[in-house]
């Protein structure tokens, strides 16, 4: 035989039948590689797998629908058909809501003048009523996000809140704008690890309702949170009763984007997992009720669980207390696990009364020489503390009276302070 002659024979490795058949997406492709094509699916991909056969859609139908993002604008002209299409489903088929865990509604640019008040237009106050009529379907809802295009000092709609009330479903996040009945939501919500107030980002913003809370002990309560987006995320923790690991975050981190479906509900939010591990990070700012040392050592117990999920950017410690002197050693003990975890810039701000006093307290030189003096004290002591070089600035920050920062670089490591005038 000629082994150099051309072959052109055919070899087959299958039967004849079985070239002739099919492959069958569910048959022949094994459990473990559908799933893994299906976390590359985004919404769209999903549907049209749902679509393709009643088995596909067995398998596929609760990925689907498990993460759901509605964004409302009168910018977008579909928004109105598409939420009420999904509305219609939520409401007639309580099999597919019971596969929704992860709902986020945004409602933007949808406030109007009612007379002297605001409030939502008549298509989104009518979809808030659908919204209403379906959350009751949604069994298996753990994480909700709520937004309803403003200010809500502005107006008042208690709607979503009663529902939230009635416990339906068992909530261990909610982001919501506003918390007007407390104890009414986690008494409905005895599931619920945080409660995070959209655009909350300082201490003016500080919940009002946190006074009611009693100081009981009980570390049942959940977490109570300020969250704001933008190109840089602003977190600030208000009140938290107990180690937490901000599991409530994990719709933004990479836990959350292992299935392209939720990018959806990322990119309305306004972020994003590049966000959260971008060298910007995220700024963290933590209220507490004095500057003593107790309260400054008894933050870092909760460094270890935000920066699991993020890059630490700046960190501030913010109270709302008359007594501006700081513990040098609680400011140190604290500034050691950030700085280790690449904290470049402290803060630290004392809001020592409301607005009408600024008129009372002024903005004396010897009270900005108090701020001065106080900042001098803070740099010197982390000069003589091993390990904090790689922190750059340091601001210190009494409202109403005055803001120095200190400053450093690598070109010049000695500290400069200065008096920023934006901050005055």
């Amino acid at each position: 035989m000629d082994t150099s002659a051309p072959f052109r024979g055919r070899i087959s490795l299958v039967t004849e039948d079985q070239a002739r058949r099919k492959i069958s997406y569910i048959t022949d492709i094994p459990p473990e590689l559908r799933s893994h094509v299906r976390s590359y699916c985004d919404t769209g991909a999903l549907a049209t797998l749902c679509a393709s056969s009643k088995a596909i859609a067995l398998e596929t139908e609760p990925l689907l629908y498990q993460t759901i993002s509605l964004k409302t604008s009168p910018q977008q002209p579909l928004w109105e058909a598409a939420f009420s299409s999904c509305m219609d489903t939520l409401i007639n088929n309580h099999g597919k809501a019971r596969f929704v865990k992860n709902l986020a509604v945004k409602f933007e640019d949808c406030l109007v003048a009612l007379g002297n008040n605001w409030g939502l237009s008549e298509s989104s106050s009518r979809f808030v009523s659908d919204l209403c009529r379906a959350l009751p379907n949604m069994g298996s809802l753990t994480f909700f996000s709520y937004q309803d295009g403003g200010e809500t000092t502005y107006y008042a709609d208690d709607r979503i809140e009663t529902v939230l009330h009635a416990g339906y479903f068992s909530l261990h996040s909610l982001f919501i704008s506003e918390v007007r009945y407390y104890e009414d939501l986690v008494r409905g919500q005895p599931q619920l690890e945080v409660i995070c107030l959209w655009d909350a980002n300082t201490f003016q913003d500080y919940p009002l309702f946190l006074e009611e809370i009693p100081d009981d002990g009980d570390h049942s309560k959940p977490a109570i949170v300020g969250l704001t987006a933008g190109p840089s995320a602003y977190l600030t923790i208000f009140y938290c009763p107990r180690l937490f690991n901000l599991s409530f975050l994990t719709p933004f981190t990479s836990e959350f984007n292992s299935a392209r479906a939720s990018y959806g509900m990322q990119n309305d939010l306004g972020f994003s997992r590049e966000i959260w591990e971008a060298d910007g990070g995220v700024n963290v700012t933590f209220v507490v009720n004095d500057m003593a040392e107790p309260s400054l050592v008894g933050l870092i117990k909760l460094i270890p669980g935000i920066h699991a999920v993020s890059k630490l950017h700046s960190v501030t410690v913010s109270t709302y207390e008359p007594q501006r002197n700081c513990s040098l050693p609680g400011i140190i003990k604290l500034l050691r696990p950030l700085v280790e975890r690449g904290v470049g810039q402290f803060s630290i701000e004392h809001y020592i009364g409301p607005l009408p006093q600024r008129c009372v307290l002024g903005f004396s030189e010897p009270r900005a020489a108090e701020c001065y003096a106080e900042l001098v004290k803070i740099v010197d002591a982390i000069d003589k503390t091993e390990g904090l070089n790689g922190l750059k600035e340091v601001f210190f920050y009494v409202m109403y009276i005055s803001c120095f920062k200190a400053e450093r670089t690598k070109e010049n490591p000695q500290w400069v302070i200065t008096r920023p005038k934006m901050y005055d």
